[in-house]
């Protein structure tokens, strides 16, 4: 045993060989090593438990208590509104699937006043979607956070939304518009479109480049 421990890898190597199984040019000695080596082999297991919770939790959409929290931080400077959108039939052709917007409310944030965590999110029926808008007034623009109830590559969709060009979202359903304002968006039509999935990396290589090799 002493023996092995004296030729435990670095702690770097092990959790680059966890996450996508080569360190170094190393790797044909710390798979044998992983062999033979409990303490190593646990803690290898760990890594890659903790990698795999956590790109899981990086890819979900953003919650509306965290948006919340985010808006209570600005509350004069910024407004914020949540729109349910229904389906509206059949997609058209050289569009998107219709949806039509309905605002639901819209607070400054002040006491007293509804809170966007108090809309649970996982009531919200299958056939439809969820839009979060943040108001910046001072930037003049939008940030919008999409929400679907069954599980998406938000990297993959844009929407057209009324008087602005297509707007793409990112991994965790969230763009960047133009200021527009909300209420004149109730009622109005959007078209969602969803391309076609084009990522090669795993979830673990994505986390390693996106956490290790940036520190």
């Amino acid at each position: 045993m002493n023996e092995i421990k004296q030729t435990c890898p670095q702690k770097t190597h092990l959790e680059m060989y966890s996450l996508i199984g080569h360190a170094d040019g190393n790797s044909k000695q710390l798979k044998e090593h992983l062999a033979n080596c409990p303490d190593c082999r646990n803690k290898a297991r760990k890594y890659q438990l903790f990698y795999h919770i956590l790109a899981r939790e990086l890819n979900k959409p953003i919650s509306n208590r965290v948006l919340s929290f985010a808006k209570s931080l600005h509350a004069n400077q910024s407004l914020f509104s949540l729109f349910i959108c229904d389906p509206q039939g059949p997609k058209m052709l050289g569009h998107g699937d219709p949806y039509r917007l309905r605002l639901l409310f819209t607070a400054q944030g002040e006491k007293g006043r509804s809170k966007l965590f108090e809309y649970n999110l996982a009531q919200t029926p299958r056939d439809k979607i969820i839009l979060r808008f943040i108001t910046d007034f001072e930037q003049k623009s939008n940030l919008v956070y999409l929400w679907n109830p069954t599980p998406i590559d938000y990297s993959r969709v844009s929407i057209d939304f009324p008087t602005i060009q297509r707007v793409s979202f990112n991994s965790i359903g969230a763009a960047h518009i133009p200021y527009i304002s909300v209420s004149d968006l109730h009622e109005q039509i959007l078209y969602l479109h969803k391309g076609p999935a084009t990522e090669t990396e795993t979830s673990f290589e994505k986390i390693l480049k996106g956490i290790l090799w940036e520190t």
